[in-house]
């Protein structure tokens, strides 16, 4: 018998097993850098007391929670949205499903770590008197898969412009928004028409109307396809140049969104301040001036880009041969 006749009947050599080590890499690395930023963030001057508090009060295991806190906020929607493009219509139905388990999720995670009354200063107390945390919970889920949904939706905008392989495809953003539609209007009902505290109200324009709703919705999509293009370009999937178009135009349009989503007037605690500023000011006792909120976003806009493209790194694998 010849002899590559004998290599046929051989079969194929063993299958090289994985590398753990190679295969975690990406995952230690990003949290090395994110572990890196979380130290910059508890010492940085000028950064949002209530982001240094958080820090200040956790210590050091708030700091080493960090990047596992990050990634979990910011991971899953990138694999959501690589999963929901490799099919049609029925794959972004379910994976209407896959955001709603992903709030769950995170719900789990804060409920057992951060204290109820924090929880409560986003969402409101309950006042509806269900047995239990079951309406602080679905209040949450309702926000987070609002905000889960729109980073998805960003994913998948940045994957359908921007990715090399496999071949883009661009009706995957508005098939999504279609899917997701529902549970947006969901969203903003319990969290906007029907919340338990004016505490985010108060900070959109008009007291929360749907108008505020979708600029503030359009402002957390482009932050999130540029986070997914940020992410994109480092594991080598996105086209260079494309990427950090969404990047650059990523900035200009979520001020512009922000500033027609939220208040631009507020009377509280005897003084009169912006939403804006309220948000990103270093403390209660020194709000930024105007001239100052732009520049403060663009800090602000760059550092949520750079955590959150950081965390969605690892779960977009390395570049794709087309």
């Amino acid at each position: 018998m010849p002899v590559n006749e004998l290599s046929d009947i051989s079969g194929p050599p063993a299958a090289r097993a994985p590398n753990p080590l190679r295969t975690a890499g990406p995952f230690l690395l990003a949290y090395g850098i994110l572990l890196g930023i979380a130290f910059l963030a508890a010492e940085a001057p000028g950064v949002p007391y209530n982001v240094r508090e958080l820090f200040g009060r956790g210590g050091a295991l708030a700091l080493a929670g960090f990047p596992i806190a990050v990634a979990i906020l910011f991971g899953p929607p990138a694999w959501i949205a690589r999963w929901a493009m490799d099919g049609g219509w029925s794959r972004a139905g379910s994976a209407v499903g896959l955001v709603a388990a992903h709030a769950l999720a995170v719900w789990a995670v804060l409920r057992a770590g951060v204290p109820l009354e924090s929880i409560h200063d986003v969402v409101g107390s309950p006042i509806l008197r269900w047995p239990g945390d079951l309406e602080t919970a679905l209040r949450f889920v309702a926000l987070f898969t609002t905000i889960s949904a729109l980073y998805v939706c960003g994913a998948i905008l940045a994957e359908a412009t921007a990715w090399v392989a496999p071949p883009p495809d661009r009706r995957a953003p508005l098939r999504w928004l279609a899917a997701a539609a529902p549970v947006l209007i969901v969203g903003h009902l319990v969290v906007v028409t029907f919340a338990a505290t004016d505490n985010l109200t108060e900070l959109m324009a008009g007291n929360g109307t749907m108008g505020s709703s979708l600029y503030l919705g359009m402002a957390v999509l482009v932050i999130a396809a540029a986070t997914t293009a940020l992410a994109g370009i480092a594991r080598r999937r996105a086209r260079v140049g494309i990427g950090i178009l969404l990047l650059v135009v990523g900035l200009p349009l979520g001020w512009a969104a922000m500033q027609g989503g939220t208040a631009h007037e507020i009377e509280k605690y005897g003084r009169t301040f912006s939403a804006l500023q309220f948000v990103l000011s270093p403390d209660r006792d020194h709000y930024a001036p105007t001239s100052e909120l732009f520049a403060r976003f663009a800090l602000a806009y760059a550092a949520m880009i750079v955590m959150g493209g950081v965390a969605q790194a690892p779960f977009l694998g390395g570049r794709r041969k087309g």
